[in-house]
Formats: C-alpha cells, sequence, structure tokens
C-alpha cells in the first residue's frame, strides 16, 4: 500500500494592515495572501508595541475586522495567518498605527445651545 505524504508548511505573511479609529472603536483592514492553504487570521491587542504583552482577541476569516473600544482605549494590533492545517505564520504583520476610541465631539455652530450627548 503506497503511503503519501502531507507536507505541513507555514502560512503566508498578511500584509498591508491598517487601522482606522473611529468613535466607537478600531476597523482593521488587510491584503489576505493568495495562497490556497489561508485558512484564518488571528488577531493579537497590546496596550503598548510590544508583542510579548500581547493578547489573543480573535480569529476572523476574511480580510477586515470592527473591534469596538471604550472611550478612550488604545490597543495595538498584531495579525498573522493561520493555515488550512492549522499551523499560524511566525511572521507578524503590525498596525500602521494605534486604534483609539475618541469621544464624539459636535462642534458648536453660531448662535446654537450647547447640547451634552449622553
Amino acid at each position: 500500500m503506497a503511503r503519501i505524504g502531507i507536507t505541513k508548511k507555514k502560512a503566508e505573511t498578511l500584509s498591508n494592515l491598517t487601522v482606522q479609529s473611529t468613535p466607537a472603536g478600531s476597523i482593521l483592514d488587510w491584503d489576505v495572501p493568495l495562497d490556497s492553504d489561508y485558512r484564518q487570521t488571528e488577531i493579537w491587542i497590546s496596550p503598548d508595541e510590544n508583542l510579548d504583552n500581547a493578547e489573543f482577541l480573535t480569529q476572523v476569516r476574511g480580510s477586515s475586522y470592527y473591534h469596538p473600544l471604550e472611550i478612550g482605549d488604545t490597543f495595538y494590533y498584531f495579525i498573522r495567518t493561520v493555515n488550512k492545517f492549522g499551523a499560524a505564520n511566525g511572521a507578524w504583520t503590525i498596525g500602521d498605527e494605534p486604534g483609539t476610541s475618541k469621544p464624539y465631539v459636535r462642534k458648536q455652530l453660531p448662535g446654537q445651545r450647547e447640547t451634552r450627548r449622553r
């Protein structure tokens, strides 16, 4: 009987990770590799730019993720691919900037009463 060997290779590296801050969270977008073995993306977060302080956030399929944040939260994002064999790529892609949830600021027009948002 013939044996079939399967080589488990590392997943390819993701690229072009961008982080867009919104009043309620961060929108992450990246390019998925053109690799038939690509399965999903791991997302890790850290309060600083140190990967050693990062914690696992989630795994997603596709090329984007919305991370809801509390006002004033700031996180750095690290992502990597996982292939269909479950092997994670050792090469991390780091966000182009931290994601920060900024408070909503409404500009007051001249003669308008100030209103506060709750």
